[in-house]
């Protein structure tokens, strides 16, 4: 019964309903026969009021049953049986369904945006007035319409004429409502505003009159059809008449349509037109004002009707079918027929051959002509079937010519783009032609893919000093629509001195390609048209159609500048655009509009680059730009894009960029920051060079995003390094993206690189590093401990840090951190994380009493041991747990695990929450002094305390069951571990869950990401499935709570389904939590993203943990109290010869590995399933892609597992 009863929810209730009564009354029902006494009676009553008594609503599940048992015995008929139950389904439908065709929509979006789904809608009435009536999907109604055809003549013995009639009728109803869903969504499309509203309700009905009501439906579909193709002649001959409109796709001039009407009812509407309504008038200047607009349109609005009345008859009245209405035509036949005796057909032939139509020359023509002549046959079969169109246009005219529709005619917005055009100082771009392309037809031109780019550059940079606008070039893939390539094609025809490119993707559709040379070949005007240059790649010129079908056109290019100086006139046309330099990148005493900020590592400073710009910005802008900043609602000057993913999401990016659109009073300069995932594999190059050198970016719906003059754009990414051990700079510093290697770059280097520079061992160009940081008293806290301990350890025990003493300088900085910070090539976010940690605790050590100068006699050389200890754990704390090594030739990703818990002691001293106590954890000290690892009884660290403070702790601790730092832990009681535990976290010792089973193992885990978070060092787990990850962080939250039990944990399940707008939502919801709970307890909370690795998304949980952003937006982690961790499993790459023996097993291994993602520098980024063990070590890589992330795999080792079987074993 499940498979009739699971279709919703409602009838699952049913069946459930159902289930609680048989269970509740089953003593009576299955346990009493017709050999029971009384006394069995009695005893299966009881039994049955004990169950009764649990089930409060069982009498009206019991009615409701009763209600329901038609439904449940057709139910039991059709279970197990598929074809009935569709059968069933079908004939519900048909009776009692009804389809809804037509704009289903109630919002009011600028944009429109039209989808299948979202035009037809199927409802199905219920018998019962309460419940609400049941609506079918698209997906749900496509379902049915596939398993009734797939029934074919097998559906049952009984009435199968009447079972494949039901089947007939709803296939082809579906069949119909689809054709007229598509008729009407082309014609949304296509800009007809009569339609935008356009609904149509069709009731079926199998048993009255099936035929009639399908053939009106039908007859509904053709009007629409016929309307769209009579609409598409006569945008096309409006476009040829008024080639302004040429520029602006169907959905942008329905857009600037709806925009315009506004001020058709009021003029004082121009303050409510939208920024992207400016944005599309940039096209003419950037000089717009309100009562430029304003003006202009009463210009346009104010013209006699005369003369707009003849301007239109001359661009449209082409045919009596233009002129005239169909009664009128209908007469014309009519009395020719009867008056003159013409015969019929001659009588329509001459509709269409005397234009316009006069009865006096009409007369003559018929008279002369033969009626059985194919051509006029031909011609009366033309004129019928244009009446037939213009009858059914005038129909579904007559429908909608009362509605108000808020557009304006495209007639009326044509004539407000050239009156505005004149206004502005817009004049059609003339462009100098190289000498090899054909001047006045296309010219096709087959190069190898990397030299695409550069060849397009190449021929407008011939002699020009301006680069090429969106309007001249178009990069087609597979997200460019047929109207785009259409309109640029137009362009061409139109403006006889312009140069038009078409650079076609070797992916673009077969039938894309079909139209556009189809369209070219209709359009066309040998000699009168503007060079239209079609590139296309070598690579798989024998795949592509338009190679082929263009190569009559076919010719050499011949190249006139070489790769640099191409570049070099990228970079010097980008800084022409320039007004106010002040506002552009400034590096070594150059300005740049566009810059590509890269490293070879994460890291490296990228960001804090673009950081160090926007504080220059920012002071330029407090000086000459206050006014419009005034007026702005996005005061950013920074506007950070995060570009994450495999594949290029231009919508996404376009709608991050449209937030920060202005008014022209708003107007001032901005640094767009684009941070390009290294996931990114596709698209990057369309996206790229559309941003820098065409200047604007356009969403599938037509918003439209553009640069400014005086906007700036940093790319950052990390180098791809394909030879990382090349000796060739060049090489390891090229990217495999072509416009990046086209854009002017800096790379940021290592501490390292930056100390041989320092040194004089090593001149390096175009190169960045920070200059300043290191004055920083966090820094020179550290500098200043590390100085001393480096030269004389014995002046620790009193020192101080002083702000007032120099400045270690910059060389001797770099030296001292990069001797002590413990990584041997660290980059700037290890030194970083090294720095923060060693800080923060040194500030408590200075502020502790027992490290004090008044303790010093106590405690003799004790503040030197502690120092001596927090170098140790700074180290620790700041170095990964698991390395990505890139040293094997096949660049192959290597995972090791640099110290793995279970097999590296841990010894920790603590500082309080408190901020003035200490405690220690996980070391042992024996009496000359030596650290000791607690469990193996191994010398960790020789020398560490002095004879003299072994004897004053011993004192001290006398009487404890610290006996001087020689605890066996593994023999504390849980009350002592928890007391540990709390004292460090701050709060009063007690146990949040006694079933955890708390090891030394855990503790030291607890204790290790409670001191991370606590010093903003981003944390990540890894371990295996199953192995405790989530349990532990739910238990440190609970500690971290207290005794007050308030939820301070948030966890996301990462998971494949788990999608980019599922992490923001879990973001904000926890941001909510945080805010209540550091509100109301000071307490932070917790965020935990177990397997993070397991979903597209990790780009976007990397920004989070990482730069503290979501898409791009800051996220204030630390003013609502929110902390982060992620959990990823451990995975190993299958060896080459296991690859090679599943794709060979034919067991769903079906594509070959070198067609998966290609590598990222020394990272692997296979997108298969089948490779997923490599699939998730190569996402986890990506967390560590921006910045070094403190790795730490937390197995259990082996005297947990002991433990933990032992527990299992009692």
């Amino acid at each position: 019964m499940s498979i009739a009863a699971g279709e919703t929810d409602y009838d699952v209730d049913r069946v459930k309903c159902f289930e609680a009564c048989c269970l509740a009354f089953s003593h009576i029902i299955f346990d009493l026969n017709k050999n029971s006494s009384f006394k069995d009676l009695l005893q299966a009553c009881k039994l049955t009021e004990k169950k009764m008594s649990s089930d409060s609503d069982i009498i009206t599940k019991l009615i409701d049953t009763n209600r329901n048992l038609e439904w449940l015995k057709t139910a039991k008929e059709s279970q197990g049986s598929v074809a009935t139950k569709s059968i069933m389904e079908a004939q519900v439908a048909n009776r009692r369904g009804y389809f809804i065709i037509g704009n289903q929509k109630n919002d009011n979006s600028d944009f429109l945006e039209f989808d299948l789904a979202d035009v037809i809608k199927f409802i199905i009435k219920t018998d019962d007035l309460k419940k609400p009536d049941k609506e079918y999907t698209l997906e749900e109604i496509n379902d049915l319409q596939s398993r009734l055809m797939l029934l074919g003549a097998n559906i049952g013995d009984k009435s199968i004429q009447d079972m494949k009639k039901e089947r007939n009728y709803f296939v082809g109803v579906v069949e119909i409502v689809t054709r007229l869903g598509l008729a009407y969504m082309s014609l949304c499309e296509a800009g007809d505003i009569n339609f935008l509203k356009w609904r149509m309700t069709f009731n079926c009905d199998v048993e009255l009159e099936p035929e009639n009501s399908m053939k009106d439906l039908e007859s509904e579909s053709e009007k629409l059809e016929n309307r769209f193709t009579d609409w598409k002649e006569k945008l096309t001959s409006f476009r040829q008449s008024n080639a302004i409109i040429n520029y602006f796709s169907v959905k942008q001039c329905l857009f600037m349509q709806k925009q315009l009407f506004m001020l058709n009812e009021n003029l004082q509407n121009v303050d409510k037109l939208s920024t992207q309504f400016y944005t599309l008038l940039y096209f003419f200047d950037h000089n717009v004002c309100l009562n430029k607009i304003k003006h202009t349109f009463n210009l346009s609005r104010t013209l006699s009707i005369k003369d707009e009345s003849e301007q239109w008859k001359k661009g449209h009245i082409q045919s009596n079918f233009d002129k005239y209405t169909p009664d009128k035509i209908l007469k014309f036949v009519n009395k020719l027929q009867k008056n003159y005796d013409i015969n019929e057909n001659v009588a329509w032939a001459s509709i269409i051959k005397i234009f316009p139509y006069l009865e006096g020359k009409a007369v003559p023509w018929c008279e002369k002509q033969d009626s059985e002549s194919e051509e006029i046959d031909k011609l009366e079969q033309e004129a019928k079937l244009q009446f037939q169109r213009l009858k059914s246009s005038n129909s579904l005219n007559e429908k909608d010519k009362d509605e108000k529709k808020p557009y304006l005619t495209i007639d009326e917005l044509g004539r407000f783009l050239n009156h505005y055009k004149d206004t502005t100082s817009f004049k059609v771009t003339r462009r100098i032609i190289p000498p090899f392309i054909n001047k006045d037809k296309p010219s096709l031109i087959v190069l190898p893919h990397d030299d695409i780019m550069y060849a397009v550059l190449e021929i407008y940079l011939y002699q020009n000093e301006f680069l090429p606008t969106s309007e001249e070039v178009l990069l087609c893939d597979d997200s460019v629509s047929i109207e785009e390539i259409e309109l640029l094609i137009m362009r061409a025809v139109d403006n006889k001195y312009g140069l038009y490119c078409l650079v076609i993707n070797e992916n673009l559709k077969y039938e894309t390609c079909e139209e556009v040379y189809s369209f070219l070949q209709k359009t066309i005007k040998l000699g009168e048209m503007s060079p239209l240059v079609v590139f296309c790649s070598s690579e798989n010129n024998h795949n592509s159609y338009l190679v082929t079908a263009l190569d009559h056109f076919n010719i050499k290019m011949s190249s006139f500048l070489s790769r640099d100086q191409i570049c070099k006139k990228l970079t010097q046309c980008l800084r022409n655009k320039l007004s106010d330099e002040k506002a552009g990148i400034n590096f070594k005493e150059l300005v740049y509009k566009s810059l590509v900020v890269k490293s070879r590592k994460s890291g490296m400073g990228k960001s804090f680059f673009v950081e160090k710009c926007g504080s220059r910005l920012s002071s330029h802008l407090d000086v000459n730009y206050q006014t419009n900043m005034n007026n702005s609602q996005n005061k950013n000057c920074i506007v950070v894009v995060p570009v994450h993913g495999t594949v290029i999401n231009t919508n996404v990016i376009v709608e991050r960029l449209l937030q920060f659109e202005e008014k022209p009073s708003a107007f001032f300069p901005r640094i767009y920051h684009f941070d390009i995932s290294p996931m990114v594999r596709e698209g990057l190059d369309s996206f790229l060079f559309n941003l820098v050198v065409l200047g604007s970016l356009k969403t599938s719906t037509g918003k439209l995003w553009r640069m400014n003059n005086n906007d700036t754009c940093i790319i950052e990414l990390t180098i791809n390094n394909y030879d990382d051990h090349s000796n060739n700079v060049s090489i390891r510093n090229q990217f495999f993206s072509v416009v990046v290697n086209m854009l002017p770059s800096i790379t940021c280097i290592s501490p390292n690189e930056v100390l041989c520079v320092l040194e004089g061992q090593e001149i390096l160009t175009m190169i960045w590093y920070d200059s300043e940081e290191y004055k920083k008293s966090t820094i020179q806290r550290v500098c200043q401990y590390l100085n001393l301990y480096d030269t004389n350890t014995s002046l620790l025990n009193a020192f101080t840090y002083n702000p007032t003493y120099p400045a270690i300088n910059h060389e001797n900085t770099l030296k001292i951190l990069l001797k002590y910070c413990g990584i041997q090539d660290p980059c700037w976010s290890e030194v970083r994380n090294f720095i923060h940690f060693f800080n923060t605790q040194l500030i408590d050590c200075e502020q502790c009493a027992f490290t004090s100068i008044h303790v010093a006699d106590d405690l003799r050389g004790f503040k030197t041991f502690v120092v001596n200890f927090l170098l140790e754990m700074a180290q620790d704390f700041s170095t990964r747990s698991i390395s990505l090594d890139g040293c094997y030739s096949s660049n192959e990703l290597m995972i090791q695990l640099k110290r793995k818990w279970e097999h590296s002691s841990h010894p920790y001293l603590f500082f309080n929450q408190d901020h003035a106590t200490m405690t220690f954890f996980g070391f042992n000290i024996d009496s000359n002094g030596n650290l000791l690892d607690p469990d193996r009884k191994t010398i960790i660290k020789q020398g560490v305390m002095t004879k003299n403070l072994y004897d004053d702790l011993k004192r001290q601790m006398r009487g404890t069951e610290w006996r001087c730092l020689n605890t066996n832990y593994k023999l504390l009681s849980r009350e002592s571990k928890l007391n540990i535990l709390c004292q460090v976290i701050g709060v009063d010792s007690f146990d949040p869950d006694p079933s955890y089973e708390l090891t030394v193992d855990n503790m030291k885990k607890i204790l290790a990401i409670h001191m991370r978070l606590r010093c903003v060092i981003p944390v990540i787990m890894m371990g295996e499935t199953g192995c405790g990850k989530t349990k532990l962080i739910k238990f440190m939250c609970a500690l971290r709570a207290g005794n007050k039990r308030i939820r301070n944990m948030l966890l996301v399940k990462v998971h494949g389904g788990v999608t980019h707008q599922d992490i923001l939502e879990r973001i904000e919801k926890a941001k909510q939590l945080a805010r209540e709970n550091y509100k109301n307890h000071k307490l932070n909370t917790i965020l935990f993203f177990d397997e993070a690795n397991t979903s597209d998304a990790i780009g976007l949980i990397k920004e989070i943990m990482v730069d503290k952003r979501a898409d791009g937006k800051p996220l204030g982690l630390a003013e609502c109290g929110l902390e982060i961790i992620a959990a990823c499993n451990p995975y190993r790459k299958h060896s080459k010869n296991m690859i090679k023996r599943l794709e060979s097993a034919g067991l769903g291994y079906h594509i070959d590995s070198k067609s998966t993602y290609e590598r990222i520098g020394i990272f692997n980024f296979l997108g298969q399933v089948r490779l997923s063990d490599y699939w998730v070590n190569a996402r986890r890589s990506q967390l560590r892609l921006k910045t070094s992330l403190p790795w730490d795999s937390w197995l259990s080792n082996n005297g947990v597992s002991i433990k933990i079987l032992t527990l299992c074993r009692s």
